[in-house]
């Protein structure tokens, strides 16, 4: 197995933000065309996700941590399995979920063009996606104001 090296853009992830605004981020800091080039990067690329927001636990997340220079729970929490223990149903006495299963982020998240609050982005220094706003369903409101 290659020893995966950290990019040389850094990045940081920025509060609330989600992991595809930030791989975003990255790969136009990097020069890249597309985002699409950070995928090619891992050696796991057939397990990863259509969706990078939709990335679970795993060596895919240690990857792109390592890639990033973000911790896997820093990636793990910029993904749509941040909300698990809140959307995840599971017995009283069982432990709150962790990851959200396939159904639950097809039900519960948008996969594709999140709305985007104006407001939001016009305060910030640097624009970024934040990941509340992949949440359904996809008003056009903001989920601060």
């Amino acid at each position: 197995m290659k020893i995966a090296h950290p990019l040389p853009a850094r990045e940081p992830l920025l509060p609330g933000e989600s992991l595809a605004s930030l791989i975003r981020r990255t790969s136009n800091a990097m020069g890249y065309e597309k985002p699409g080039r950070i995928r090619t990067l891992l050696k796991e690329s057939i397990e990863v996700p259509a969706h990078w927001n939709h990335v679970p636990t795993g060596p895919v997340a240690q990857r792109l941590g390592i890639l990033l220079r973000q911790s896997p729970s820093s990636i793990l929490g910029s993904t749509v399995h941040s909300y698990a223990a809140r959307v995840m149903l599971v017995a009283s006495i069982a432990e709150p979920a962790a990851l959200c299963d396939s159904k639950t982020i097809l039900k519960y998240f948008q996969s594709a063009h999140p709305p985007v609050c104006p407001a939001c982005l016009t305060e910030d220094a640097q624009p970024y996606e934040r990941l509340a706003w992949s949440v359904r369903p996809g008003l056009d409101i903001c989920h601060v104001l």
